[in-house]
């Protein structure tokens, strides 16, 4: 089971561009839960939460931060079974959050240290978990 948490991305997209791009990712890899946290009005039927914190506690799961320059670099990262995948944006970091619990924390190494957008990251991380763990 896998779960896929993230913050809506304000001013970037269309909101109905942006829930478009994480539910073709969620039926891709075959992801159980995918929640957005946001006060946004939503166009496309997105289950949303007021916090992450709160949107964690519903799925559940072991959280795995993906984080930028911080925690195990993606290729030696051990996924595991019941991951809930949790994604910040450009305007929030999940660091102070990620130091509050028990977690794992992710970062995907490139040769120059940049940002992605949140659904870049996650299909990265996603097919990362595919190749490393076909059974799950």
């Amino acid at each position: 089971m896998a779960s896929l948490l993230t913050y809506w991305e304000f001013g970037w997209l269309p909101a109905n561009v942006e829930s478009s791009m994480w539910r073709q990712l969620k039926a891709a890899y075959q992801i159980d839960h995918f929640a957005m946290v946001s006060s946004r009005p939503d166009p496309d039927n997105v289950i949303k939460f007021e916090s992450m914190e709160t949107a964690i506690q519903q799925y559940g799961g072991t959280p795995v931060f993906l984080i930028p320059n911080h925690g195990h670099d993606l290729q030696t990262f051990h996924h595991p079974e019941d991951a809930t995948y949790i994604f910040g944006n450009a305007y929030q970091s999940n660091i102070e959050l990620a130091k509050s619990m028990i977690c794992q924390i992710v970062k995907i190494p490139t040769p120059k240290n940049v940002d992605f957008f949140a659904v870049s990251a996650a299909a990265t991380v996603l097919y990362d978990r595919m190749l490393k763990c076909p059974q799950i």
